[in-house]
Order: C-alpha cells, then sequence, then structure tokens
C-alpha cells in the first residue's frame, strides 16, 4: 500500500494537491486544518466521492466552529481574522455541522453517503498486522489549548516519550500528524527517542519499536508518502512550492 500524507494547509489549493498527488496513491489522507470553510467544503466533496480518502479535522476547525480566538502565522498569511473566519464558517452550516460531527464521533451516523474515511482520530491496518494512527496532533505532549489532544506538541524529548507510551497503551506502532509544521521522523527504540536525518525526496526505512511521522504543512508546500510493504515501510518527505498557499 502507498498512502500519500497532506496537512496544515492553512488555504492552501487542497484540489490542486489530490489531483496531483492522488493518482499516486492508494489512499490520500488529510490531517486537518484546512482553515477556509470553501477549502472544507472541497474537501467533503472529495469524501463524497473517493473511497481512499481520510479526512481528520485540526485545531483550527474546531476554534472556527466554536468561536474560539486563534493566531498563527498562517492565518496572517491569508489576510483573514478569528472572528472572519467565525463568520465564514456560519455562513455554511452544514459544512460546520459535518466538521463538528467528526469531533464528536457521530460522523458515520449522519453522513452515510461519504465514500472516505473522517473522524477526529482514524485507525488503519498496515502490513504485518501493525495500526497506524492518524490525527491532527499527538496524543500526549504540549497542551497548548483545550481539548489538549488537538493542541499537544511534540517539543521535547519528553513530550516524545510521554506520546510514545501513550502509543503502546493503545497499541499503535506509528502515528502519522500535523499541528507541528516542520517534517520529523521521530523513532522509539531500546527505550530511546531518536530523530531521523531526514532529506526530501529520499526515502527512509522506518525502523524501531514505534515511529511518529510529523509531515509539514502543505501551506509551505510540504506532504509525504508512506510505501508499507511486506519487505519494509519507507517514509519519504517532499517540499513542492507550486502547492504551498499562493498569498491572500
Amino acid at each position: 500500500m502507498r498512502y500519500c500524507i497532506v496537512t496544515d494547509l492553512h488555504g492552501a489549493d487542497l484540489r490542486k494537491a489530490y489531483e496531483m498527488l492522488r493518482p499516486e496513491a492508494d489512499m490520500f489522507i488529510v490531517l486537518g486544518d484546512l482553515d477556509r470553510v470553501f477549502l472544507a467544503e472541497e474537501a467533503l466533496n472529495i469524501l463524497r466521492q473517493d473511497e481512499g480518502v481520510v479526512l481528520i479535522p485540526g485545531n483550527h476547525e474546531y476554534a472556527h466552529i466554536n468561536h474560539r480566538k486563534i493566531t498563527s502565522s498562517t492565518m496572517d498569511d491569508q489576510g483573514i481574522d478569528s472572528s472572519a473566519m467565525w463568520e465564514e464558517w456560519d455562513s455554511k452550516p452544514e459544512v460546520k455541522e459535518a466538521f463538528a460531527s467528526m469531533f464528536s464521533g457521530d460522523f458515520k451516523e449522519n453522513y452515510l453517503e461519504m465514500k472516505g474515511k473522517a473522524g477526529e482520530r482514524i485507525e488503519l491496518g498496515l502490513e504485518g498486522g501493525d495500526i497506524a494512527l492518524f490525527m491532527h496532533a499527538a496524543l500526549e505532549g504540549s497542551p497548548t489549548g483545550s481539548p489538549a489532544a488537538l493542541w499537544n506538541r511534540l517539543r521535547s524529548t519528553e513530550d516524545h516519550e510521554r506520546n510514545f507510551r501513550a502509543m503502546k497503551e493503545n497499541g499503535y506502532t506509528l502515528m502519522f500528524r500535523g499541528h507541528d509544521h516542520r517534517p520529523e521522523l521521530a523513532l522509539f527504540s531500546d527505550n530511546r527517542v531518536h530523530i531521523a536525518d531526514i532529506r526530501e525526496g529520499k526515502p527512509v526505512e522506518i525502523r524501531g519499536e514505534s515511529a511518529t511521522i510529523t509531515v509539514g504543512d502543505l501551506h509551505h508546500g510540504y506532504y509525504a508518502f508512506l510505501d508499507d510493504e511486506e519487505d519494509g515501510r519507507k517514509i519519504t518527505f517532499y517540499r513542492d512550492s507550486t502547492l504551498a498557499f499562493r498569498g491572500a
């Protein structure tokens, strides 16, 4: 199986990324922080037509839906603030309801016409029986907002260690996440955290007891491919400036 993972669009063109990258993958996975409601609507349209799509909301969607103020450089890039985001999302009640239902866990019950998968967290089975967790932030780490699971950042070795312990307790071998915009591959073996050396376009073999992959933000053109085969598992990080946010 080959998985393409994008996250943290923050205004970047989802349809362009989907049309460019989807043909290269068995599954296309979006890990949240779309920001704009028109992109959220596009994501739902893609989800309706493609069984191989996974959609997970991020902390920005949660904030906009619940009228919580949030600031970031990526919102500054888009020339929009929280109050304007609230108005955008309020103008599309069906889209807002659909994303709110992902957080509440009743998406499948309310949106049975969707072909792909959607939810706050998604588990997928990998070769050899391993389970991968896909979510926006992390199970544990440094919380910077509430609910913590949507805002947990992996800022230190201690954050990674807590997160790896939580992964083990829940039976996860791999975690794919966004939120922290810098691409990173963290491996856990011999009771230690190892940060792998990664280069754009160069596959890195995933070894160890478990691993956490921070994909990097599509806002700046980052995305990744996971190749999961019987003879091994490799992650490749990419950056394509043509997919990055083009300006307000």
